[in-house]
C-alpha cells in the first residue's frame, strides 16, 4: 500500500516479527517515552495493553488505515492514524504511527481548569465515542475506588469500566442521555450511592464538546457537596425538633395538673394553663394582672392570718422573691381552698426582672386528709399507750424521749425505782435511763443506709439480782425530705422465754440466725414491690399514668425482678430441704458436655458485660459426651458465675475452663474477684453459711446456693474444690466422672431434647439465678 510520507511521522514506526516486536523507531520511543528495551520482544497482544489500544482485533488483523488513542509511558493520549504493510521477504509486519493533533486534549483540559477555577472540582476528559479517558486531575481521581484512584492505572480506560456494577446503569444511563440530546447536562445534589451503600452527594455536569459538528470529547466534572448537603439536613433536623420540643412544652404546661401563671414585669399575665384558667371560681376566669383575684377572694396563711396585698404571693414574685412550697388558704363566700404555691422570678442578663413564675397545686382534699390522719395519729397514740407492748419514741439526734407508753414506763420503773411518774422521764437522754444504749451507732446505721428498716439488739440487765433479758428493736421513722427524723423503739421482754429454753440456746440461736437471714432477703424485694405499688397507686390518683407510662414499664420491672428474686429464694429453701430429706431427684442422659457449658456462658455473656465485666470460656476438647443432668449442670454453673459476678469489681474477667482429663472432666469458674478468708474456706459450702465480706448489702444471699451447687455435683458422682485467696479472687473446681449409662437399662433415664431448644426456660432459669444481681 502507499504510505504517507508526512515528514518525519512517517518514520514513527514498529515492526512485528512473528506476532513479537523486532524493531522500534527512535521517533516512536520519543513521542512515547518508551524505550527500545521496553518493547522488544512483546507480543502484539501485550503491547495492545501496555499502549491501551481498545480495538485489538482491528489492530492486529486489518491493513486499513483507522484511528485511535495511545498513551506514553507518562500517561498522555496520542491520537493516531495506524496503518500497516507487510514485508514478504523480511517475513515481517511494520506498523506506521502518524501523529494527528497532540495537543488538542491538553487545550481543552486547560480551558475547563480555567473556567472552572476550583481546585476542588474533579475534570475528566473523555474520547467520543470510545468513552476512553483522555486526561484528569488528582481531585477527580479523588473520587475514584482503588485501583484507578492513581492515574497510571485509569488513563485510557473506558468509563463502563470505571463505574461499579451497581453505579454503571445509572451513571451511563445520565451519559447516554446527554450524548443523545447533544447538549450539557448539569446535576445539583446529585445523591450517589456507590457499592458500600456510601450515598454522597455531587454537583455534577456532563458536557459534550462539538468539533467539526460532531461530539468528540466528553467532559465530566464532580464537586462533593456532601457535607454542605449534610449540614443543611442537620440544621433542618434541629429547627423541627426545635419546632416540636416547643409544641410538645406547650402541650405538657396546658395539660398539667397543677396551675401554671407567667406574668411580665408590668404583673400582666402572659400565659395561663388550663388548670389555671379553671383554679378560680368563674367570676375571676378573666383575670388580667397579678392582684386581680384580690377582688373578690382573701388570702390567708396557715395560721389563719390574712395576708396583706402587698405580701400576696405574684407580688412577692414581682419583687424578686422566690417561693417555695408556701401553703395558701383562699377564702370564697362558700368556703375555703388551699393551695401550695411555687414562684420563680427570672432576671435578664442585667439582673432586671423580665418574668414571673406561680406554679399552684390544689391541695384543699390533702388538708383535709390531713386533718383526718392527725385525728387517726391522736388515736393511734392512744392504741399505743394502753397496748402491752413497750413503745418508746425517741428524738434525732439528741436522742430524748418524746413519747412513752404505760408499759414502757413500767420497765424503765423497774430498772429505776426512783422514778416515779411517766412525764418526769420525757426529755430525758434515752442513755442515761438505758446505758447499753450506742445511740451514735444507731444513728449512723441508718443514716448510712436508708433501706434499713430495723436494729435489733438484745440485752440483759439484772434487776434486784436477777438476769432480764430484753430485745429492743429500732425503727427508723423516715421524714418527708428523706432524712431520719425520729426513732421508735419497741421493747420486748424475753426474760420467760429464755429462761424456758435456756438448755436449746444453741440451737435457738441457729435459728435466729437463719431467721435473721430469711427476714433481710423477703423483705428486700417485699419492700421494694410494695414501694413500687404506692407509687402505681398514686400516678393512678392522680390521673398520670399515661404522662408515666416509660416510669410504669421501670416499676413492673423492678417488680418482676423482685418476683424472681422471692422464686429464687424458695426455690432454694424447697431443694435443700429435698435433698436432706432424700427427695430431690437428678435425670441422667447421655450429653455434650462441652455444648452445655459454652450455650450457658453464651447466654449469660451479654448480663456479664453489662456490668462491666467479661467472660472468657476455653476447653481443650470439642466434644465430650458424659453422663449427666443438663438442667442440674445449668442450676450449678448459673449459680457459681452469679457469685463470680457477685463479687468481681468492674474491669474483671471470668474464666470459665473446661479440660478432659480422660477419667475425669474438670469444669473450673475463675474470678479475680475479692475472694474468701482462709478460716472460711470450709464453711461455705455448709448451709446458711457465708464468708462475713460477702454479707453486704450489695451481694446478699442467703448463704443456701453453695450448699445447693455441693449436693447437685456429689450426686453426679462428682465433687467440687475451692481454692481462694483474699483480694485475689476465688476458683472453684468441679470434677464429673467421664461415665456414659446404658440408655436402654437406665430407668431414672430421661432424654433432654428440650433444654436446647427451650429458650424461653432458660431465661427465665438466668432471671431467676440472677435475680440478685441485677440493677
Amino acid at each position: 500500500m502507499n504510505l504517507n510520507n508526512n515528514d518525519q511521522n512517517s518514520f514513527i514506526n514498529i515492526s512485528f516479527s512473528e506476532n513479537c516486536i523486532s524493531k522500534v523507531s527512535r521517533e516512536f520511543t520519543y513521542y512515547t517515552g518508551y524505550s527500545h528495551e521496553d518493547l522488544k520482544g512483546k507480543t502484539i497482544s501485550e503491547f495492545c495493553f501496555l499502549m491501551k489500544i481498545l480495538d485489538f482485533e482491528k489492530f492486529n488483523s486489518s491493513l486499513n488505515s483507522y484511528k485511535c488513542y495511545l498513551f506514553s509511558k507518562n500517561s498522555k493520549p496520542l491520537e493516531v492514524s495506524i496503518f500497516s504493510c507487510f514485508s514478504f521477504n523480511k517475513n515481517e509486519r511494520v506498523c506506521f504511527f502518524s501523529l494527528i493533533n497532540d495537543s488538542e486534549v491538553e487545550e481543552k483540559f486547560q480551558f475547563a481548569e480555567d473556567v472552572l477555577g476550583n481546585n476542588e472540582i474533579g475534570i475528566s476528559i473523555y474520547d467520543f465515542p470510545t468513552l476512553q479517558l483522555l486526561k484528569t486531575n488528582e481531585a477527580y481521581l479523588s473520587y475514584l475506588k482503588f485501583p484507578y484512584n492513581e492515574l497510571k492505572n485509569v488513563i485510557g480506560i473506558k468509563k463502563s469500566d470505571i463505574v461499579n456494577d451497581k453505579e454503571c446503569n445509572d451513571i451511563m444511563d445520565l451519559w447516554m442521555s446527554a450524548i443523545k440530546k447533544n447538549k450539557p447536562l448539569h446535576f445539583k445534589n446529585y445523591k450517589h450511592e456507590d457499592s458500600n451503600k456510601v450515598i454522597t452527594y455531587w454537583n455534577y455536569s456532563i458536557i459534550p464538546v462539538i468539533v467539526d459538528g460532531k461530539i468528540k470529547y466528553i467532559i465530566e466534572t464532580h464537586l462533593d457537596v456532601t457535607e454542605h448537603n449534610f449540614n443543611k439536613i442537620i440544621m433542618e433536623k434541629q429547627a423541627d425538633e426545635i419546632r416540636e420540643q416547643k409544641e410538645q412544652l406547650e402541650t405538657i404546661i396546658e395539660n398539667i395538673t397543677d396551675a401554671l401563671f407567667i406574668f411580665n414585669k408590668e404583673g400582666e399575665y402572659i400565659k395561663l394553663n388550663k388548670t389555671a384558667r379553671e383554679f378560680y371560681d368563674e367570676s375571676l376566669s378573666n383575670i388580667e394582672v397579678v392582684g386581680d383575684c384580690n377582688r373578690l377572694t382573701r388570702f390567708y396563711d396557715t395560721d389563719n392570718n390574712q395576708i396583706p396585698f402587698e405580701q400576696i404571693p405574684g407580688n412577692r414574685v414581682l419583687n424578686g422573691e422566690t417561693l417555695v412550697a408556701e401553703r395558701i388558704g383562699l377564702k370564697y363566700k362558700d368556703g375555703i381552698k388551699y393551695t401550695d404555691i411555687n414562684g420563680t422570678p427570672i432576671f435578664n442578663e442585667n439582673g432586671e426582672f423580665t418574668t414571673g413564675i406561680l406554679c399552684c397545686r390544689d391541695t384543699t382534699e390533702l388538708v383535709k386528709y390531713e386533718e383526718v390522719l392527725q385525728e387517726q395519729n391522736d388515736c393511734l397514740n392512744h392504741l399505743i399507750d394502753t397496748m402491752n407492748l413497750s413503745v418508746i419514741r425517741l428524738s434525732v439526734p439528741e436522742t430524748k424521749v418524746t413519747a412513752l407508753n404505760r408499759k414502757a414506763f413500767s420497765i424503765v420503773k423497774s430498772i429505776h425505782p426512783e422514778i416515779k411518774e411517766l412525764f418526769s422521764i420525757k426529755g430525758e437522754k434515752f442513755q442515761d435511763i438505758l446505758p447499753f444504749f450506742d445511740d451514735k451507732e444507731i444513728i449512723k446505721r441508718f443514716n448510712k443506709n436508708k433501706r434499713e428498716k430495723a436494729i435489733t439488739r438484745e440485752h440483759t440487765i439484772t434487776i434486784k439480782g436477777e438476769e432480764q433479758y430484753y430485745n429492743l428493736i429500732y425503727h427508723p421513722i423516715i421524714g418527708l425530705n428523706g432524712s431520719l427524723s425520729e426513732i421508735v423503739v419497741i421493747i420486748i421482754d424475753l426474760t420467760k422465754e429464755k429462761k424456758a429454753k435456756y438448755l436449746v440456746e444453741k440451737n435457738l440461736k441457729m435459728q435466729e440466725e437463719f431467721f435473721a437471714n430469711m427476714s433481710h432477703e423477703l423483705k428486700t424485694p417485699l419492700n421494694i414491690i410494695f414501694s413500687t405499688i404506692q407509687l402505681l397507686d398514686f400516678y393512678n390518683n392522680s390521673n398520670s399514668l399515661i404522662n408515666k407510662k416509660n416510669n410504669i414499664d421501670h416499676y413492673i420491672k423492678i417488680i418482676k425482678q423482685n418476683c424472681y428474686r422471692l422464686t429464687k429464694l424458695v426455690n432454694n429453701i424447697v431443694d435443700i430441704s429435698k435433698i436432706e430429706s432424700g427427695y430431690f431427684e437428678i435425670h441422667l442422659s447421655n450429653e455434650n458436655i462441652v455444648s452445655i457449658i459454652e450455650g450457658i456462658v453464651q447466654s449469660v455473656a451479654g448480663f456479664v458485660e453489662s456490668k462491666g465485666l467479661s467472660i472468657v470460656f476455653d476447653t481443650n476438647v470439642e466434644d465430650k459426651i458424659i453422663a449427666c443432668d443438663p438442667n442440674g449442670i445449668e442450676r450449678v454453673m448459673l449459680n457459681l458465675i452469679s457469685n463470680a459476678i457477685k463479687f468481681s469489681n468492674k474491669g474483671d474477667t471470668i474464666f470459665i475452663d473446661l479440660y478432659d482429663k480422660g477419667e475425669t472432666v474438670d469444669i473450673i469458674v475463675k474470678d479475680t474477684g475479692i475472694g474468701i478468708s482462709k478460716e472460711n474456706l470450709e464453711i461455705v459450702f455448709q448451709r446458711f453459711k457465708q464468708d462475713d465480706k460477702s454479707l453486704s448489702i450489695n451481694s446478699g444471699g442467703t448463704g443456701i446456693g453453695l450448699c445447693l451447687v455441693k449436693s447437685i455435683v456429689e450426686m453426679h458422682k462428682g465433687s467440687i474444690l475451692l481454692d481462694s485467696e483474699e483480694g485475689k479472687g476465688s476458683k472453684f473446681t468441679i470434677k464429673f466422672p467421664s461415665k456414659i449409662i446404658n440408655e436402654n437399662n437406665n430407668e431414672y433415664l430421661i432424654k433432654n431434647d428440650c433444654y436446647e431448644s427451650n429458650y424461653e426456660s432458660k431465661v427465665e432459669n438466668i432471671n431467676i439465678e440472677f435475680a440478685d444481681i441485677y440493677g
